[in-house]
């Protein structure tokens, strides 16, 4: 064999050889590329009880040894948002579906948050992966105290877009720790369909007065048997009625009117009334956002009030409630069933009306006797007595206590952090 037959059958079996570790090496190594992690610890070679040197050597017929499937079959896959946000919206709250809307109507969802925890939770940012969405918060309450809510608002802008539209709202969250999740919205703007006024306000109703509102629908589509069949409604006192209908060479216009009933409770309400029309399923609801204002209502924020955590015999800090009412209005008492609860609020008699009263509320917390919290806990009742008949608003005022050796402890705990 000459010198070039040698070295090229050398260069064969060298190549051969590279080409059979390159085969090995895939088959091993996506077993550790393909690893999930867990929250908590992750399970390592050395946590793995038995004959593991044994066993390490030994590839399953996946390509995975046994050490190195036991970690991928005991551990859980990182969520990308902490846990501890979903105690504020659950998962089934954080989608809507808007389903069919006219073209121009005002469309808007409110994804309700509640902050059950003692630490105050600030909203940092709000965005929306599509424009076709404009999210906000509700009243721009972007910090919501202990036991407190807000919502977040996606307004569909079907003023700006037709078709089918979705969007992800991103909520990132920078107190009391950084984190992000996600709301998801969707829904078909239609073109062939417009509702003047775009959004219906029954706004100051007197309580036990009927009252109506005319809405004028227009059908430009090209089902030429198009009609209005049906009204359905999330508010049992809110009714349609179809007055006029006039179908017209490539064009139907209707009149409906809209009647919210002399029995409807005294409050705010945003409800849905539902055009039912003979259209195909997916698209024979359209419907139409009502809000309005049942009589004179007073809303209170917060409506409970968290003074945070107290030693025994320390007194709070100073919150403040807002009441606010749809018309002017006279506070005439405050009554606490607390003795210790603070209400930095004196009535005038002569004083005029406002809509807007600001209360200072603090609590001494006593080491014992009457108003002293039971359980580690404190929550008294406050009852407004204004001159409005037959309305008597309440809120709630709430602290918790420590006792000193889970203070002790926590200093503790502190001191070895800092030591760290």
């Amino acid at each position: 064999m000459n010198l070039f037959n040698k070295t090229f059958f050398v260069t064969v079996l060298i190549v051969c050889g590279f080409g059979v570790v390159l085969c090995e090496a895939q088959v091993f190594y996506p077993a550790e590329q393909h690893l999930i992690y867990s929250s908590e610890q992750p399970v390592i070679n050395s946590q793995v009880s038995g004959n593991s040197k044994q066993n390490d050597s030994k590839l399953s017929p996946a390509g995975i040894a046994p050490t190195q499937r036991f970690v991928q079959e005991n551990t859980v896959q990182y969520s990308s948002e902490p846990s501890w946000t979903q105690n504020m919206i659950k998962n089934e709250d954080r989608f809507f579906d808007f389903k069919t809307v006219a073209k121009g109507v005002h469309a808007e969802h409110r994804f309700v948050l509640k902050n059950p925890f003692t630490e105050p939770v600030h909203i940092a940012s709000v965005t929306s992966s599509c424009s076709c969405t404009s999210p906000y918060v509700l009243d721009g309450k972007e910090e919501i105290q202990t036991y407190e809510e807000t919502a977040i608002v996606a307004r569909f802008r079907t003023d700006l877009y037709e078709g089918l539209k979705s969007a992800t709202l991103t909520v990132a969250v920078d107190k009391p720790y950084r984190a992000e999740f996600q709301l998801n919205v969707r829904g078909e703007i239609r073109s062939d369909i417009s509702i003047e006024p775009n959004l219906l306000k029954l706004d100051n109703i007197k309580e036990g007065e009927e009252t109506n509102r005319i809405l004028n629908i227009v059908y430009t589509g090209s089902n030429s048997a198009w009609k209005i069949v049906d009204f359905k409604s999330t508010n049992e006192y809110l009714t349609g009625k179809l007055l006029e209908f006039h179908p017209t060479l490539g064009r139907i216009t209707a009149k409906v009117q809209v009647s919210l009933d002399a029995k409807t409770p005294r409050g705010h309400f945003m409800d849905r009334l539902f055009l039912i029309t003979n259209d195909h399923e997916s698209r024979r609801e359209i419907p139409i956002l009502v809000q309005g204002t049942v009589g004179t209502v007073i809303n209170i924020t917060p409506q409970t009030v968290f003074l945070g955590y107290l030693k025994s015999g320390e007194e709070s800090s100073v919150k403040s409630v807002i009441i606010r009412g749809t018309k002017p209005f006279r506070i005439k008492k405050l009554l606490c069933n607390n003795p210790n609860v603070e209400i930095n609020y004196t009535p005038q008699e002569n004083s005029p009306p406002k809509i807007i009263y600001k209360i200072p509320i603090r609590y001494t917390n006593p080491t014992e006797g009457e108003g002293s919290p039971k359980d580690g806990k404190m929550r008294a009742t406050v009852k407004i007595e204004t001159d409005i008949p037959d309305l008597t608003p309440t809120f709630y005022v709430t602290t918790a206590i420590k006792n000193e050796n889970e203070n002790e402890n926590e200093n503790e705990k502190e001191k070895e952090k800092e030591n760290e």
